[in-house]
């Protein structure tokens, strides 16, 4: 294991083909705009970035998003991190997410591309589901808290650990009967607003959670007891 402590890391670009981060850990650490991606003129998803064993603690990002694009997360470990701190078309498996964060976006789905691309893209979410046929858990984010920017979808919501207490999985079909639950003007307060978009809107997967700072924290966890006990949450 390759460990940094305190450090400052600046301008790190991960883009080979093929390339790996492997049994290292970060705590303290801030990350300056860094980015792990894949390029679109790369022949097949098997020369994805690969990000393996690794560990953070306690880091923060500074003047600008830390993205990961596209890669392939096995076996990492995220202890509290200041974001903002996007990973996007990638695929999880034995990721795990404690404590504190914030303007945290994990979106595991096609990203919209033009037709030029979306070849390419439509590997890339083949590669990630046949991660997934696997049955490995994917997400664990049952010890961790997010702001109210933060946003996780698309991972199949069985390979999801939750906490049943503060957050619930959903889709537009899983909130068929939310309007049988809660009242118009209970969907204007709180998450009860994003119950109602979900409900207007898409039908991705959506971990629904208490925000951190949360204004009216007993109206949001009795919007999370409701669903679940209502049987509007997607098991998990």
């Amino acid at each position: 294991m390759l460990n940094f402590s305190g450090e400052q890391i600046e301008g790190c670009e991960l883009t080979d083909p093929g390339a790996t981060i492997d049994g290292r850990s970060y705590e303290n650490c801030v990350l300056a705009g860094c980015v792990v991606t894949v390029q679109r003129h790369w022949p097949v998803p098997a020369e994805r970035v690969a990000i393996r064993d690794v560990w953070l603690g306690g880091c923060r990002t500074a003047g600008a998003v830390l993205v990961v694009a596209g890669a392939t997360l096995r076996d990492v470990n995220v202890d509290r991190f200041d974001g903002p701190l996007w990973a996007r078309f990638c695929s999880f498996e034995r990721v795990s997410l404690r404590g504190s964060f914030r303007n945290l976006r994990i979106e595991s789905m096609l990203p919209p591309v033009s037709d030029e691309h979306y070849s390419y893209w439509h590997n890339i979410a083949l590669a990630n589901d046949a991660v997934y046929a696997a049955g490995n858990r994917a997400l664990d984010v049952s010890e961790a808290t997010f702001d109210g920017s933060s946003m996780i979808r698309g991972i199949p919501p069985h390979l999801i650990r939750i906490n049943s207490a503060t957050q619930a999985v959903i889709t537009t079909e899983s909130l068929a009967g939310a309007r049988e639950v809660f009242s118009d003007g209970e969907l204007e307060r709180g998450i009860g607003q994003q119950v109602r978009w979900m409900i207007e809107g898409t039908s991705l997967d959506h971990v629904l959670h208490v925000p951190l700072k949360s204004r009216d924290k007993g109206w949001d966890e009795e919007v999370i007891s409701r669903v679940h006990r209502h049987g509007l949450a997607l098991s998990s």
